[in-house]
C-alpha cells in the first residue's frame, strides 16, 4: 500500500531534522518525539467528473488530536467513531480547537484504512446540503484530531469527497 502523500510528494513534517516540541502546521509531537502530520483534498463531482479539487494541503493536528489518535491504536475508542466534518468558519486553525468554528454537515463511519505508518480516511457528502465550505475537520468520537482552512462548494446533486491522511514518525 502507498500513502496519498507520497503519491502527490507532499511533506508536512517540517525539515525533521530537529524538533523543538512547538507544533507546526501540519504537524504535533506526541510521546516521546512521535509526529504526526495530516495532509486533506477535497474534490467535488458532478456526473462522475471532477468539477472542483482543492489540491492536497497539510493541515493542523490540533492539541486533542494525538491522545484521540492513542484511544484508537489502544482499542479504547472504535473506529466506527470516525468522522469528517465541513463548515463555514474561517478563523485558522489554532492547536486548541476542539471544533469547527460552523459545522454544516458531516460523514460518520467514512471509510478507513490504516498500517503502521499511516491512517486513510475517504468521506462522502453525498446529502442536499449544498453551498461553500471553508474548513474540514477530521474527528474521533468527540475529539477533534485535525482542522484545515480550504474552500470549495457543492451543490445539491453534486457529490463532495474527503480525503484526510495522517501519518506517523
Amino acid at each position: 500500500m502507498y500513502h496519498l502523500g507520497e503519491v502527490f510528494g507532499m511533506q508536512c513534517i517540517a525539515d525533521g531534522t530537529s524538533f523543538s516540541g512547538t507544533p507546526q502546521l501540519g504537524e504535533a509531537k506526541v510521546n516521546h518525539g512521535i509526529r504526526i502530520a495530516g495532509i486533506a483534498r477535497f474534490v467535488t463531482l458532478d456526473a462522475g467528473r471532477t468539477v472542483f479539487d482543492t489540491g492536497w494541503k497539510c493541515n493542523l493536528v490540533v492539541a486533542s488530536g494525538p491522545a484521540a489518535i492513542a484511544a484508537i491504536l489502544a482499542g479504547e475508542q472504535s473506529l466506527q467513531d470516525v468522522r469528517m466534518a465541513i463548515g463555514t468558519g474561517n478563523t485558522p486553525p489554532s492547536a486548541g480547537d476542539i471544533a469547527l468554528i460552523a459545522e454544516v454537515a458531516s460523514d460518520y463511519h467514512p471509510s478507513f484504512q490504516r498500517d503502521n505508518a499511516s491512517w486513510q480516511v475517504m468521506a462522502s457528502f453525498i446529502n442536499s446540503w449544498s453551498g461553500t465550505y471553508s474548513e474540514a475537520g477530521l474527528f474521533i468520537g468527540s475529539n477533534m484530531v485535525s482542522r484545515i482552512l480550504t474552500t470549495g462548494s457543492k451543490t445539491a446533486s453534486q457529490i463532495l469527497v474527503g480525503m484526510w491522511e495522517i501519518t506517523f514518525s
